[in-house]
């Protein structure tokens, strides 16, 4: 469609559009990759349908960062829950992977490769089948504390062991993926390791600042400041 004439009212909207709308099941020959409108003429009352339009990149707006962190973390997890109700303890979809492409999940580990089941279960369920990476950890890890993360990802898994690529839909905005619409997943265990994934050694326990030598420190700190 090229043209649109749209009156209310005695008041026009018209717009000249270049739609070229990219389908998953429509990739051939298509002039745009990506549907584009050109506004002519734009006048409107209150009453009139507006034009809708989404952006996709870095968010300018912190409360937009907070929008997005309540709305899709609690609706994830009352979907993830429904079928992990007894597994999984939370879920996470930090803003800096635009709330799909990087997952962190907690679970009530209870037997070896737990872990791996719950990457396999997120990445089949409706839209989490565009999520890029996942990072499993335990219960007592909390999710949206991306340092804390972070910190049980680089001390909990060894790379080779605690790794999984799998390929599978992605997302058609993705501009990183060789192929439209078609990437790969990275699933990383950063879970304690159990003697039936192999790991043989005691797990060590983690080692946390009492609090009196916490305050003991912010003390001597603010009075370096």
């Amino acid at each position: 469609m090229r043209f649109a004439r749209i009156e209310r009212d005695n008041h026009t909207l018209a717009l000249e559009i270049d739609f070229n709308v990219l389908h998953p099941w429509n990739l051939v020959h298509q002039r745009s990759q990506f549907a584009h409108a050109f506004i002519a003429i734009f006048t409107f009352r209150g009453d009139l349908d507006r034009f809708q339009k989404s952006l996709v990149g870095a968010f300018p707006k912190k409360w937009i960062v907070w929008i997005g962190i309540s709305w899709s973390c609690r609706v994830h997890r009352v979907l993830v829950s429904l079928s992990n109700a007894s597994t999984l303890c939370n879920i996470a979809l930090p803003f800096e992977g635009v709330f799909h492409k990087l997952v962190f999940v907690s679970i009530r580990k209870t037997y070896p490769m737990q872990a791996y089941k719950i990457m396999h279960c997120l990445c089949g369920m409706g839209q989490m089948m565009f999520t890029k990476y996942i990072v499993v950890v335990d219960a007592d890890v909390d999710v949206h504390n991306t340092s804390e993360v972070l910190f049980r990802l680089c001390a909990n898994t060894d790379p080779q062991r605690d790794s999984i690529f799998t390929k599978g839909p992605a997302d058609v905005l993705d501009h990183a993926t060789s192929e439209i619409a078609i990437g790969s997943k990275l699933g990383i265990d950063a879970t304690k390791k159990l003697p039936g994934e192999g790991f043989k050694r005691p797990w060590p326990p983690l080692i946390k600042m009492d609090e009196s030598v916490k305050a003991k420190v912010e003390k001597l700190f603010n009075l370096a400041r």
